[in-house]
Protein backbone atom coordinates (compact mmCIF):
# COMPACT_ATOMS: atom_id res chain seq x y z
CA UNK A 1 0.00 0.00 0.00
CA UNK A 2 2.88 2.38 0.74
CA UNK A 3 4.35 1.99 -2.75
CA UNK A 4 0.99 2.57 -4.36
CA UNK A 5 0.43 5.62 -2.19
CA UNK A 6 3.79 7.00 -3.14
CA UNK A 7 3.09 6.71 -6.87
CA UNK A 8 -0.26 8.34 -6.25
CA UNK A 9 1.34 11.29 -4.51
CA UNK A 10 4.01 11.66 -7.18
CA UNK A 11 1.09 12.32 -9.48
CA UNK A 12 -0.40 14.76 -7.01
CA UNK A 13 2.90 16.60 -6.93
CA UNK A 14 3.06 16.63 -10.71
CA UNK A 15 -0.30 18.38 -10.91
CA UNK A 16 0.80 20.83 -8.22
CA UNK A 17 -1.36 19.54 -5.35
CA UNK A 18 1.77 20.09 -3.32
CA UNK A 19 0.26 20.38 0.15
CA UNK A 20 -1.14 16.87 0.11
CA UNK A 21 1.96 15.46 -1.56
CA UNK A 22 4.25 17.18 0.96
CA UNK A 23 2.53 15.64 3.96
CA UNK A 24 2.70 12.17 2.46
CA UNK A 25 6.41 12.49 1.67
CA UNK A 26 7.09 13.81 5.18
CA UNK A 27 5.39 10.76 6.62
CA UNK A 28 7.40 8.38 4.47
CA UNK A 29 10.65 10.10 5.45
CA UNK A 30 9.77 10.07 9.16
CA UNK A 31 8.75 6.39 9.10
CA UNK A 32 12.04 5.43 7.42
CA UNK A 33 10.24 2.89 5.27
CA UNK A 34 11.79 1.35 2.15
CA UNK A 35 10.58 4.23 0.01
CA UNK A 36 11.86 6.97 2.33
CA UNK A 37 15.00 7.71 0.28
CA UNK A 38 13.03 8.46 -2.87
CA UNK A 39 10.42 10.31 -0.82
CA UNK A 40 13.18 12.56 0.58
CA UNK A 41 14.09 13.69 -2.94
CA UNK A 42 10.44 14.33 -3.77
CA UNK A 43 9.97 16.24 -0.53
CA UNK A 44 12.91 18.46 -1.50
CA UNK A 45 11.29 19.05 -4.89
CA UNK A 46 8.00 20.05 -3.23
CA UNK A 47 9.78 22.42 -0.83
CA UNK A 48 11.41 24.09 -3.85
CA UNK A 49 8.08 24.42 -5.69
CA UNK A 50 6.42 25.89 -2.59
CA UNK A 51 9.33 28.25 -1.93
CA UNK A 52 9.92 26.77 1.53
CA UNK A 53 13.62 27.48 1.42
CA UNK A 54 14.39 27.19 5.12
CA UNK A 55 12.95 23.67 5.22
CA UNK A 56 14.76 22.76 2.02
CA UNK A 57 18.14 23.95 3.35
CA UNK A 58 17.53 22.08 6.62
CA UNK A 59 16.69 18.94 4.67
CA UNK A 60 19.89 19.25 2.62
CA UNK A 61 21.93 19.51 5.81
CA UNK A 62 20.18 16.53 7.36
CA UNK A 63 20.88 14.21 4.41
CA UNK A 64 24.53 15.15 4.00
CA UNK A 65 25.65 12.19 6.12
CA UNK A 66 22.47 10.11 5.89
CA UNK A 67 21.68 6.76 4.35
CA UNK A 68 20.64 8.13 0.96
CA UNK A 69 22.60 7.20 -2.15
CA UNK A 70 25.06 9.70 -3.55
CA UNK A 71 22.86 10.81 -6.45
CA UNK A 72 19.85 11.19 -4.13
CA UNK A 73 21.81 13.37 -1.71
CA UNK A 74 23.13 15.32 -4.67
CA UNK A 75 19.58 15.93 -5.94
CA UNK A 76 18.47 17.36 -2.58
CA UNK A 77 21.48 19.70 -2.60
CA UNK A 78 20.73 20.60 -6.21
CA UNK A 79 17.20 21.74 -5.31
CA UNK A 80 18.60 23.71 -2.38
CA UNK A 81 21.12 25.38 -4.68
CA UNK A 82 18.42 26.31 -7.17
CA UNK A 83 16.38 27.94 -4.40
CA UNK A 84 19.40 29.89 -3.13
CA UNK A 85 20.20 31.07 -6.66
CA UNK A 86 16.59 32.19 -7.14
CA UNK A 87 16.92 34.27 -3.96
CA UNK A 88 20.09 35.92 -5.25
CA UNK A 89 22.25 34.16 -2.63
CA UNK A 90 24.86 33.23 -5.19
CA UNK A 91 27.78 32.40 -2.89
CA UNK A 92 25.66 29.96 -0.93
CA UNK A 93 24.23 28.54 -4.17
CA UNK A 94 27.71 27.94 -5.58
CA UNK A 95 28.62 26.09 -2.38
CA UNK A 96 25.54 23.89 -2.69
CA UNK A 97 26.25 23.14 -6.35
CA UNK A 98 29.82 22.17 -5.51
CA UNK A 99 28.38 19.75 -2.96
CA UNK A 100 26.28 18.25 -5.76
CA UNK A 101 29.49 17.66 -7.73
CA UNK A 102 31.13 16.13 -4.66
CA UNK A 103 28.25 13.89 -3.61
CA UNK A 104 27.02 12.63 -6.97
CA UNK A 105 27.77 9.03 -7.85
CA UNK A 106 27.22 9.50 -11.58
CA UNK A 107 29.38 11.62 -13.87
CA UNK A 108 26.25 13.34 -15.21
CA UNK A 109 25.24 14.40 -11.69
CA UNK A 110 28.72 15.76 -11.01
CA UNK A 111 28.65 17.58 -14.35
CA UNK A 112 25.33 19.24 -13.52
CA UNK A 113 26.63 20.42 -10.16
CA UNK A 114 29.73 21.96 -11.73
CA UNK A 115 27.73 23.44 -14.61
CA UNK A 116 25.34 25.19 -12.25
CA UNK A 117 28.22 26.45 -10.09
CA UNK A 118 29.92 27.85 -13.18
CA UNK A 119 26.73 29.46 -14.41
CA UNK A 120 26.19 31.17 -11.04
CA UNK A 121 29.76 32.46 -11.23
CA UNK A 122 29.17 33.75 -14.76
CA UNK A 123 25.93 35.48 -13.73
CA UNK A 124 27.80 37.34 -11.01
CA UNK A 125 30.63 38.43 -13.34
CA UNK A 126 33.22 36.07 -11.83
CA UNK A 127 34.28 35.20 -15.34
CA UNK A 128 37.72 33.77 -14.62
CA UNK A 129 36.31 31.40 -12.00
CA UNK A 130 33.40 30.52 -14.30
CA UNK A 131 35.72 29.62 -17.18
CA UNK A 132 37.74 27.36 -14.92
CA UNK A 133 34.60 25.64 -13.61
CA UNK A 134 33.19 25.17 -17.11
CA UNK A 135 36.45 23.57 -18.22
CA UNK A 136 36.09 21.11 -15.34
CA UNK A 137 32.73 20.14 -16.83
CA UNK A 138 34.30 19.64 -20.26
CA UNK A 139 36.88 17.26 -18.73
CA UNK A 140 34.05 14.92 -17.67
CA UNK A 141 33.10 14.40 -21.37
CA UNK A 142 29.36 14.18 -20.75
CA UNK A 143 27.67 14.87 -24.11
CA UNK A 144 24.69 16.61 -22.52
CA UNK A 145 26.95 19.20 -20.88
CA UNK A 146 30.16 19.32 -22.94
CA UNK A 147 29.12 21.67 -25.79
CA UNK A 148 27.43 24.19 -23.52
CA UNK A 149 30.36 24.14 -21.08
CA UNK A 150 32.81 24.67 -23.96
CA UNK A 151 30.73 27.58 -25.22
CA UNK A 152 30.33 29.32 -21.89
CA UNK A 153 33.99 28.83 -20.98
CA UNK A 154 34.78 30.72 -24.18
CA UNK A 155 32.13 33.35 -23.42
CA UNK A 156 33.59 33.87 -19.95
CA UNK A 157 37.07 34.23 -21.45
CA UNK A 158 35.63 36.63 -24.02
CA UNK A 159 34.42 38.80 -21.14
CA UNK A 160 37.99 38.70 -19.78
CA UNK A 161 39.41 39.72 -23.20
CA UNK A 162 41.23 36.39 -23.52
CA UNK A 163 42.96 36.10 -26.89
CA UNK A 164 42.32 32.34 -27.23
CA UNK A 165 38.55 32.74 -27.60
CA UNK A 166 38.44 32.21 -31.38
CA UNK A 167 40.40 28.96 -31.01
CA UNK A 168 37.99 27.78 -28.30
CA UNK A 169 34.95 28.43 -30.49
CA UNK A 170 36.66 26.62 -33.37
CA UNK A 171 37.34 23.54 -31.20
CA UNK A 172 33.71 23.53 -30.08
CA UNK A 173 32.52 23.42 -33.68
CA UNK A 174 35.06 20.76 -34.59
CA UNK A 175 33.62 18.48 -31.88
CA UNK A 176 29.94 19.49 -31.99
CA UNK A 177 29.43 20.95 -35.46
CA UNK A 178 25.66 20.50 -35.58
CA UNK A 179 24.90 21.71 -32.06
CA UNK A 180 22.99 24.78 -30.89
CA UNK A 181 26.18 25.99 -29.21
CA UNK A 182 28.26 25.72 -32.39
CA UNK A 183 25.66 27.86 -34.13
CA UNK A 184 26.10 30.50 -31.40
CA UNK A 185 29.89 30.23 -31.56
CA UNK A 186 30.00 30.57 -35.34
CA UNK A 187 28.09 33.85 -35.15
CA UNK A 188 30.40 35.31 -32.51
CA UNK A 189 33.64 34.82 -34.45
CA UNK A 190 32.37 34.44 -38.02
CA UNK A 191 33.40 30.83 -38.38
CA UNK A 192 32.82 29.39 -41.85
CA UNK A 193 29.65 27.30 -41.90
CA UNK A 194 29.82 23.54 -42.15
CA UNK A 195 29.63 22.62 -45.83
CA UNK A 196 25.93 22.12 -46.59
CA UNK A 197 25.00 18.54 -47.45
CA UNK A 198 23.08 18.20 -50.70
CA UNK A 199 19.73 16.45 -50.58
CA UNK A 200 19.04 13.34 -52.62
CA UNK A 201 17.09 15.21 -55.30
CA UNK A 202 19.15 13.63 -58.09
CA UNK A 203 17.79 10.14 -57.45
CA UNK A 204 15.10 9.27 -59.99
CA UNK A 205 11.59 8.60 -58.74
CA UNK A 206 10.64 4.96 -58.60
CA UNK A 207 14.22 3.79 -57.98
CA UNK A 208 13.29 2.24 -54.63
CA UNK A 209 15.55 -0.81 -54.84
CA UNK A 210 18.72 1.27 -55.27
CA UNK A 211 18.25 2.66 -51.76
CA UNK A 212 18.85 -0.76 -50.24
CA UNK A 213 22.42 -1.82 -49.37
CA UNK A 214 23.81 -4.21 -51.97
CA UNK A 215 24.50 -7.02 -49.50
CA UNK A 216 20.91 -7.05 -48.19
CA UNK A 217 18.98 -6.17 -51.33
CA UNK A 218 18.10 -9.71 -52.55
CA UNK A 219 16.86 -10.78 -49.11
CA UNK A 220 14.74 -7.65 -48.56
CA UNK A 221 13.30 -7.64 -52.06
CA UNK A 222 11.96 -11.15 -51.40
CA UNK A 223 10.25 -10.01 -48.19
CA UNK A 224 6.49 -10.04 -48.75
CA UNK A 225 5.92 -6.99 -46.53
CA UNK A 226 8.51 -4.97 -48.46
CA UNK A 227 6.98 -6.02 -51.77
CA UNK A 228 3.53 -5.00 -50.57
CA UNK A 229 4.82 -1.66 -49.28
CA UNK A 230 6.54 -0.81 -52.57
CA UNK A 231 3.49 -1.80 -54.61
CA UNK A 232 1.28 0.43 -52.46
CA UNK A 233 3.80 3.29 -52.81
CA UNK A 234 3.80 2.99 -56.60
CA UNK A 235 0.01 2.90 -56.66
CA UNK A 236 -0.15 6.08 -54.58
CA UNK A 237 -1.59 4.57 -51.40
CA UNK A 238 0.81 6.50 -49.17
CA UNK A 239 -0.66 5.70 -45.75
CA UNK A 240 -0.92 1.98 -46.47
CA UNK A 241 2.62 1.94 -47.86
CA UNK A 242 3.89 3.74 -44.78
CA UNK A 243 2.25 1.19 -42.50
CA UNK A 244 3.86 -1.74 -44.32
CA UNK A 245 7.32 -0.19 -44.62
CA UNK A 246 7.21 1.14 -41.06
CA UNK A 247 6.62 -2.36 -39.70
CA UNK A 248 9.98 -3.44 -41.14
CA UNK A 249 12.02 -0.92 -39.15
CA UNK A 250 11.76 -3.02 -35.99
CA UNK A 251 12.88 -6.17 -37.78
CA UNK A 252 15.98 -4.43 -39.16
CA UNK A 253 16.69 -2.18 -36.17
CA UNK A 254 20.30 -3.40 -35.93
CA UNK A 255 21.17 -2.60 -39.55
CA UNK A 256 21.73 1.18 -40.01
CA UNK A 257 21.96 1.04 -43.81
CA UNK A 258 18.66 -0.79 -44.12
CA UNK A 259 17.03 1.54 -41.59
CA UNK A 260 18.17 4.56 -43.58
CA UNK A 261 16.73 3.04 -46.76
CA UNK A 262 13.37 2.37 -45.09
CA UNK A 263 13.25 5.81 -43.48
CA UNK A 264 13.96 7.40 -46.87
CA UNK A 265 11.09 5.46 -48.42
CA UNK A 266 8.82 6.48 -45.52
CA UNK A 267 9.73 10.11 -46.04
CA UNK A 268 8.97 9.84 -49.76
CA UNK A 269 5.40 8.70 -49.06
CA UNK A 270 4.89 11.61 -46.64
CA UNK A 271 5.29 9.52 -43.48
CA UNK A 272 7.62 12.10 -42.00
CA UNK A 273 6.92 11.20 -38.38
CA UNK A 274 8.03 7.54 -38.42
CA UNK A 275 10.94 8.41 -40.71
CA UNK A 276 12.11 11.18 -38.38
CA UNK A 277 11.70 8.91 -35.36
CA UNK A 278 14.06 6.37 -36.95
CA UNK A 279 16.60 9.12 -37.62
CA UNK A 280 16.48 10.49 -34.08
CA UNK A 281 16.67 7.11 -32.37
CA UNK A 282 19.26 5.36 -34.55
CA UNK A 283 21.37 8.18 -36.02
CA UNK A 284 21.51 10.73 -33.18
CA UNK A 285 25.32 10.71 -32.96
CA UNK A 286 25.77 11.38 -36.67
CA UNK A 287 23.21 14.18 -36.63
CA UNK A 288 24.75 15.97 -33.66
CA UNK A 289 28.51 15.48 -33.87
CA UNK A 290 30.98 16.24 -36.63
CA UNK A 291 33.62 13.96 -38.10
CA UNK A 292 31.24 11.07 -38.74
CA UNK A 293 30.45 10.00 -42.30
CA UNK A 294 26.81 10.83 -42.96
CA UNK A 295 24.76 9.88 -46.00
CA UNK A 296 23.03 12.87 -47.61
CA UNK A 297 19.71 10.98 -47.45
CA UNK A 298 19.87 11.06 -43.65
CA UNK A 299 19.66 14.86 -43.57
CA UNK A 300 16.65 14.74 -45.88
CA UNK A 301 14.89 12.38 -43.48
CA UNK A 302 15.97 14.25 -40.33
CA UNK A 303 14.85 17.67 -41.60
CA UNK A 304 11.70 17.10 -43.68
CA UNK A 305 10.69 19.73 -46.21
CA UNK A 306 7.50 18.18 -47.55
CA UNK A 307 5.27 20.66 -45.72
CA UNK A 308 7.16 23.77 -46.85
CA UNK A 309 4.74 24.43 -49.74
CA UNK A 310 1.80 24.45 -47.30
CA UNK A 311 3.71 26.75 -44.93
CA UNK A 312 4.78 29.12 -47.72
CA UNK A 313 1.25 29.22 -49.15
CA UNK A 314 0.05 30.98 -45.98
CA UNK A 315 1.79 34.15 -47.15
CA UNK A 316 2.89 35.17 -43.64
CA UNK A 317 5.97 37.18 -44.51
CA UNK A 318 7.07 37.61 -40.90
CA UNK A 319 7.66 33.86 -40.62
CA UNK A 320 10.60 32.16 -42.33
CA UNK A 321 9.14 28.84 -43.56
CA UNK A 322 12.16 27.03 -42.14
CA UNK A 323 11.38 28.42 -38.69
CA UNK A 324 7.83 27.05 -38.93
CA UNK A 325 9.28 23.72 -40.10
CA UNK A 326 11.59 23.72 -37.06
CA UNK A 327 8.62 24.38 -34.77
CA UNK A 328 6.76 21.42 -36.31
CA UNK A 329 9.85 19.22 -35.99
CA UNK A 330 10.23 19.93 -32.28
CA UNK A 331 6.57 20.30 -31.31
CA UNK A 332 5.12 17.15 -32.87
CA UNK A 333 7.97 15.50 -34.79
CA UNK A 334 5.68 15.82 -37.82
CA UNK A 335 2.95 13.72 -36.20
CA UNK A 336 -0.33 15.30 -37.30
CA UNK A 337 -2.20 13.24 -34.69
CA UNK A 338 -0.04 14.35 -31.76
CA UNK A 339 -1.78 15.44 -28.55
CA UNK A 340 0.19 16.77 -25.58
CA UNK A 341 -0.54 16.14 -21.91
CA UNK A 342 -2.06 19.61 -21.63
CA UNK A 343 -4.24 19.19 -24.72
CA UNK A 344 -2.22 20.86 -27.48
CA UNK A 345 -3.15 19.35 -30.83
CA UNK A 346 -1.62 18.51 -34.18
CA UNK A 347 1.50 19.42 -36.12
CA UNK A 348 2.12 22.80 -34.48
CA UNK A 349 0.63 21.71 -31.14
CA UNK A 350 -2.08 24.35 -30.88
CA UNK A 351 -4.34 24.69 -27.87
CA UNK A 352 -7.94 24.88 -29.15
CA UNK A 353 -8.49 28.19 -27.31
CA UNK A 354 -5.41 29.72 -28.93
CA UNK A 355 -6.39 28.37 -32.35
CA UNK A 356 -9.83 29.95 -32.13
CA UNK A 357 -8.41 33.27 -30.96
CA UNK A 358 -6.13 33.30 -34.02
CA UNK A 359 -9.00 32.25 -36.29
CA UNK A 360 -11.17 35.08 -34.97
CA UNK A 361 -8.39 37.64 -35.39
CA UNK A 362 -7.87 36.74 -39.06
CA UNK A 363 -11.52 36.25 -39.94
CA UNK A 364 -11.45 32.47 -40.27
CA UNK A 365 -14.33 30.25 -39.12
CA UNK A 366 -14.15 28.85 -35.60
CA UNK A 367 -12.45 25.45 -35.43
CA UNK A 368 -13.22 22.42 -33.33
CA UNK A 369 -10.54 20.29 -31.73
CA UNK A 370 -10.85 17.56 -34.36
CA UNK A 371 -10.26 20.05 -37.17
CA UNK A 372 -6.82 20.83 -35.73
CA UNK A 373 -5.69 17.34 -36.73
CA UNK A 374 -5.97 18.48 -40.35
CA UNK A 375 -2.52 19.47 -41.62
CA UNK A 376 -3.54 22.55 -43.57
CA UNK A 377 -5.86 23.90 -40.85
CA UNK A 378 -3.22 23.43 -38.16
CA UNK A 379 -0.49 25.07 -40.22
CA UNK A 380 -2.76 27.94 -41.33
CA UNK A 381 -3.43 28.91 -37.69
CA UNK A 382 -0.06 27.92 -36.25
CA UNK A 383 1.99 29.94 -38.73
CA UNK A 384 -0.18 32.99 -38.11
CA UNK A 385 0.18 32.63 -34.34
CA UNK A 386 3.95 32.36 -34.75
CA UNK A 387 3.83 35.48 -36.92
CA UNK A 388 1.93 37.34 -34.19
CA UNK A 389 4.62 36.45 -31.66
CA UNK A 390 7.45 37.50 -33.96
CA UNK A 391 5.77 40.86 -34.49
CA UNK A 392 5.08 41.24 -30.76
CA UNK A 393 8.78 40.66 -29.96
CA UNK A 394 10.15 42.71 -32.88
CA UNK A 395 11.57 39.68 -34.63
CA UNK A 396 13.51 38.38 -31.60
CA UNK A 397 13.57 34.64 -32.27
CA UNK A 398 14.38 33.50 -28.73
CA UNK A 399 11.55 35.56 -27.23
CA UNK A 400 9.01 34.48 -29.86
CA UNK A 401 9.90 30.79 -29.65
CA UNK A 402 9.86 30.87 -25.85
CA UNK A 403 6.43 32.51 -25.95
CA UNK A 404 5.18 29.84 -28.36
CA UNK A 405 5.98 27.28 -25.64
CA UNK A 406 5.39 29.10 -22.35
CA UNK A 407 3.07 31.95 -23.34
CA UNK A 408 3.70 35.69 -23.69
CA UNK A 409 2.92 36.52 -20.04
CA UNK A 410 5.76 34.37 -18.72
CA UNK A 411 8.16 35.61 -21.39
CA UNK A 412 7.33 39.25 -20.69
CA UNK A 413 8.21 38.66 -17.04
CA UNK A 414 11.54 37.07 -17.96
CA UNK A 415 12.39 39.92 -20.31
CA UNK A 416 11.69 42.43 -17.52
CA UNK A 417 13.89 40.54 -15.04
CA UNK A 418 16.77 39.99 -17.48
CA UNK A 419 16.58 43.20 -19.46
CA UNK A 420 19.90 44.01 -21.10
CA UNK A 421 21.09 40.42 -21.34
CA UNK A 422 22.29 39.12 -24.68
CA UNK A 423 20.07 36.57 -26.41
CA UNK A 424 22.27 33.55 -25.56
CA UNK A 425 22.25 34.59 -21.90
CA UNK A 426 18.48 35.13 -21.94
CA UNK A 427 17.90 31.59 -23.20
CA UNK A 428 20.13 30.10 -20.51
CA UNK A 429 18.27 32.13 -17.86
CA UNK A 430 14.79 30.84 -18.79
CA UNK A 431 13.61 29.37 -15.48
CA UNK A 432 11.38 26.68 -16.99
CA UNK A 433 13.63 23.79 -17.97
CA UNK A 434 11.11 22.54 -20.54
CA UNK A 435 10.98 25.93 -22.26
CA UNK A 436 14.74 26.48 -22.04
CA UNK A 437 15.49 23.16 -23.74
CA UNK A 438 12.66 23.68 -26.23
CA UNK A 439 14.04 27.05 -27.36
CA UNK A 440 17.49 25.53 -27.87
CA UNK A 441 16.07 22.63 -29.89
CA UNK A 442 13.94 24.86 -32.13
CA UNK A 443 16.75 27.35 -32.79
CA UNK A 444 19.13 24.49 -33.53
CA UNK A 445 16.68 22.88 -35.95
CA UNK A 446 16.07 26.25 -37.61
CA UNK A 447 19.81 26.71 -38.04
CA UNK A 448 20.15 23.24 -39.52
CA UNK A 449 17.32 23.81 -41.98
CA UNK A 450 19.04 26.99 -43.18
CA UNK A 451 22.44 25.30 -43.33
CA UNK A 452 21.10 22.43 -45.41
CA UNK A 453 19.38 24.80 -47.80
CA UNK A 454 22.09 27.45 -48.10
CA UNK A 455 20.29 29.89 -45.83
CA UNK A 456 17.51 30.50 -48.31
CA UNK A 457 13.79 30.13 -47.74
Amino acid sequence: MIAVGQREHKFLGAIKQYDQARETFRGLVADRVQESSEATVWLARVYLRQNQGDKLIALARSVAQGSLGGDQRAMVHLFAGVWLEDQGQFDEAIGMFRQVAKLGDSASQRAEGLWRAGWAQYRTARYRDAAETFRSVVELHINGFEPQAMYWAARADEREKNTTVADQYTRLCQRHAYSYYCQLAARRVSLPPVTPVATDAERPAGDEASRLPENRRPEIERHVVYQRGIELKILGFAQDAARELGSLTEQYSRDPEVLLAFSTLLSEVGAYHPALRVAKVHFKEKLERSGLPTAPALWTVAYPTGLLPTITAQGVTAVDPYLAAAIIREESQYDEKAVSMVGAVGLMQLMPVTANAVAQRYGFPAVGREELFDQETNIRLGVRYLGQLLEQYSGNLAHAVAAYNAGPIAVNNWIAVHRGREQDEFVELIPYQETRLYVKRVLRSYGEYRRLHNGTS
